[in-house]
């Protein structure tokens, strides 16, 4: 996507947004919007947000040493500016080219077995040291586990936190992500003195998968938090890789229930590469587009024709409006049932749905049900 498909948003409005708790509003749907719907909104955000609030936005993010991205900024990453999803605001610390570089993210539970914390210390440290960035969300447990072997294997990492950089959390995690930064870069939404809220957590997690080519499951039971941020990556456009476990295991349920959703298993780095890089094709860096390096002019946005947008992500159209009107009468339900009632959705857009409406503070998605919040 070239930037210039999304003016007239310029930093000002992207970070008004932001100010204004209006996180779905990704540069991948803007840039959809026709060109008079995006001049009025953008005009809109910069009438409600005074000038002041945004310099002391500015000022804030400088005086504690954090570089502010938004998507009209040419280092922020190409591979949130074609999401739809992708933030309005990135607080950045750390090494700005690591944003850039080819990203695998590596997700599970806090509380893991002996089995996936060997694992996740053997695939992090090899794919490191293949040259890959580890993406995780700096949690106890494997994104702890991935991010020490990235570092241990002399290779890169990037954090994304569900707080401001001034509020780590968890704050066990504090030393680990000063180390990160030495070879890496930590990453927020979230202003840099903001403390972690639980509706952070699901907005952090869309940014992880967002930011990575794959999103390797170590482990997931059935009701796990990482099956939503694997779905979230299918939503993406993202692979999905699964790490097997034995038939009756619970921490590889909800792993398994990937693999037959259409995830690739996977053994080790060459199983993940061989699957990213068919025989014959250069690494690209970008999502969706073949071999080679690719620059940002390779991107071209098509113009949605009048009133198309109004049915895309989020709440306020008509699919967002129907599951809530679903869930306001019964309360919690599967995602099974969801899509048997909203047969126009596939998983991935349904999934999309769910995202853009969680950041809204409508729902609140729980494994695999989903629960009705206003």
């Amino acid at each position: 996507m070239n930037r210039a498909n999304l003016k007239p948003f310029t930093e000002d409005c992207w970070l008004a947004a932001a100010l204004q708790g209006q996180h779905t509003l990704g540069p991948g749907h803007v840039a959809t919007l026709p060109r008079s719907a995006r001049a009025s909104l953008a005009a809109r955000l910069l009438e409600t947000v005074p000038e002041a609030r945004l310099q002391h936005a500015r000022e804030e993010a400088e005086a504690h040493g954090v570089t502010l991205l938004t998507p009209a900024h040419p280092a922020y990453p190409l591979t949130l500016l074609t999401s739809v999803d992708g933030p309005t605001v990135l607080y950045v610390e750390g090494d700005l080219a690591v944003l850039t570089k080819p990203q695998l993210a590596i997700i599970g539970p806090r509380r893991m077995t002996a089995l996936g914390e060997g694992d996740a210390r053997r695939l992090a440290g090899d794919l490191a040291h293949r040259g890959w960035v580890i993406t995780s969300g700096l949690a106890l447990g494997i994104d702890g586990v991935a991010h020490r072997a990235a570092l241990a294997a002399g290779g890169l990492t990037l954090a994304v936190l569900g707080s401001g950089h001034r509020r780590i959390y968890p704050a066990a995690h504090r030393p680990l992500a000063q180390a990160i930064l030495e070879r890496g870069a930590v990453v927020s939404e979230f202003p840099p003195t903001m403390s972690a809220r639980p509706h952070h957590f699901p907005a952090r997690n869309r940014i992880v998968s967002g930011l990575s080519q794959g999103v390797v499951v170590i482990e997931a039971s059935h009701r796990s938090g990482a099956l939503i941020t694997a779905r979230l990556a299918v939503a993406q456009g993202r692979e999905v890789f699964v790490v097997p476990r034995h038939a009756l295991d619970p921490a590889g349920a909800g792993g398994h229930r990937l693999l037959r959703e259409g995830a690739t298993l996977i053994r080790d780095a060459r199983d993940i590469e061989e699957s990213l890089t068919p025989e014959g094709q250069q690494l690209s860096i970008f999502p969706g587009l073949g071999g080679g390096l690719e620059t940002r002019e390779a991107f071209v946005s098509k113009e949605a024709p009048i009133g198309e947008a109004d049915a895309s992500i989020g709440g306020g159209n008509a699919f967002g409006e129907k599951i809530m009107q679903a869930l306001q009468n019964h309360s919690p339900q599967s995602l099974d049932t969801l899509l048997t009632a909203l047969p126009a959705l596939s998983p991935p857009e349904l999934l999309a749905q769910l995202s853009a409406l969680e950041l809204a503070g409508r729902l609140w998605l729980r494994g695999e049900q989903v629960h009705y919040l206003r």
